[in-house]
Formats: structure tokens, C-alpha cells, sequence
């Protein structure tokens, strides 16, 4: 090969990889830290582990807003009757096919599967009225899904979702259980009166 012809290979070679060089060099630290990021990341199940900083009704507020607009939206499709009805059905629906507790012996282990639960200690004012092996009674006087639903003026859809599935939820729990009720705060009463019967 010619010297003129080296010369000329040699300076194009520098043309090309100086550039590449340099950017090689300014952007190696991204492209390292973009293959290491995996690695610096936190991992999924220790991220979605950590506990939330807010408030239960904080959590009710988010968690119902969208599911309470989506409803009023197919309301605008088809009419409210409709949609409460479709919401009672798949309720019901879903409380049946509950595993039952067969080995409940008693009323009392389905007390205190209420009695006992966090959730409900914190999110209603429940009082218990009666409790023996054939009866359960509570009074519930304060409910943050009645508090959520009804200000956002979707009590109805509240009472569809949350309470109607009551009666179904508890004959699913155990054939020899039946709830009885008059009264809910999600309707627009003082309390809620359930009253849970253990029929041998």
C-alpha cells in the first residue's frame, strides 16, 4: 500500500473513532448504570411489601371514587335500575361460590371470624347485642363504606355492592346460617341490625 494511501486510511480512521470514543466515554457510565439498573432497582415482591403511609378512609376514598364513577357512567348507558341489578347479580353470583365452613359447629366461629377482624374493628362502630350458640346480633352505628359511598351520593350503588351481598355471603358461609336485617346505614338508617341465626 502507497504511504499517501495509509496516511489518508490512517486519518479517516481517527475521524471516525475519535467521536466514537468520545461518546464512548461520556456515555459509558449511562449505559453501565442503564444494564445495572436492573440490579439497583428495588426488587417487585420488597417494593409491593412496604406499608402505605395514609389513612384507612384515604384508602377508601381512592379505592371507591373510580368504581363509583365507572358505575354512574353505565348508568348514563343503560338505566340505574339496571345497573344495581347487574351489580346484586354478580354479587351473588360470586358469594356462591364460597367454600362453606363446614366444620363451624356453631354460630360462634362465624362471630368471631367478625368480632375478630381488623378491617371491621377499625373501618365500623359495631356493638354485639347477643351472642349465643343460636344467635349473633350486632348494631353497627358508624360504617366508612356507608360514609364513602354515600358522599359521593352513590348510596345505592354502596347498598348493591357492599350490603346486599350480605344475605348471600352468609348463607354460603354455612347452610345452617341465615341473616336477618331491616335496617342499613347505606339506606339511610340509624344503624345497621344484623341479626344472625344458627338453624340446626
Amino acid at each position: 500500500m502507497e504511504k499517501s494511501n495509509l496516511k489518508e486510511n490512517r486519518r479517516n480512521f481517527l475521524k471516525t473513532m475519535l467521536p466514537v470514543s468520545g461518546l464512548l466515554y461520556i456515555g459509558c457510565p449511562a449505559l453501565l448504570d442503564a444494564c445495572t439498573l436492573k440490579n439497583k432497582q428495588e426488587k417487585f415482591p420488597k417494593k409491593v411489601l412496604k406499608k402505605l403511609s395514609f389513612t384507612y378512609e384515604q384508602y377508601f376514598r381512592d379505592k371507591y371514587d373510580y368504581y363509583i364513577g365507572l358505575m354512574k357512567k353505565f348508568a348514563q348507558y343503560i338505566d340505574k335500575e339496571t345497573v344495581l341489578s347487574m351489580i346484586k347479580k354478580a354479587v351473588d353470583e360470586n358469594n356462591q361460590s364460597i367454600k362453606p365452613n363446614m366444620e363451624a359447629k356453631s354460630i360462634k366461629v362465624f362471630a368471631n371470624s367478625i368480632l375478630k377482624n381488623e378491617t371491621y374493628k377499625i373501618c365500623q362502630d359495631l356493638e354485639t347485642l347477643d351472642l349465643t350458640d343460636k344467635v349473633f346480633e350486632i348494631k353497627v352505628t358508624n360504617c366508612l363504606w356507608a360514609k364513602t359511598f354515600s358522599e359521593k351520593n352513590a348510596a345505592d350503588i354502596g347498598y348493591a355492592t357492599m350490603c346486599h351481598g350480605d344475605f348471600s355471603s352468609v348463607a354460603a358461609y354455612h347452610p345452617k346460617l341465615k341473616l336477618e336485617r331491616t335496617k342499613t346505614l347505606m339506606e339511610g338508617h340509624d344503624c345497621c341490625n344484623h341479626r344472625f341465626i344458627w338453624n340446626d
